[in-house]
């Protein structure tokens, strides 16, 4: 491989790594609200996350930067967060 395409290619690779293989949609924003009584975390475009009861929501705080991957559940018309990780 021509040196020039090395950088384009170890870049490339790394963005399908950070991306992994998961089929969940992701979505990138700083947080708005977190509600600890009720699991959810709502970020600036207002979109609000059902999170795991399980999940300590006291490690986040408001106007942090975080990534949520998700699930949309048609019965409960919720987000479902499967995982919430500061950026």
């Amino acid at each position: 491989m021509p040196r020039i395409l090395m950088p384009l290619a170890v870049s490339a690779a790394t963005a399908l790594l950070l991306a992994g293989c998961s089929s969940e949609p992701t979505v990138y924003g700083g947080i708005q609200k977190i509600d600890p009584a009720a699991h959810t975390i709502t970020l600036y475009n207002t979109t609000t996350y059902q999170v795991d009861a399980a999940m300590d929501l006291s490690k986040f705080k408001v106007g942090d930067a975080v990534v949520i991957a998700y699930n949309f559940d048609p019965q409960t018309k919720k987000n479902i967060a499967k995982s919430v990780a500061p950026l």
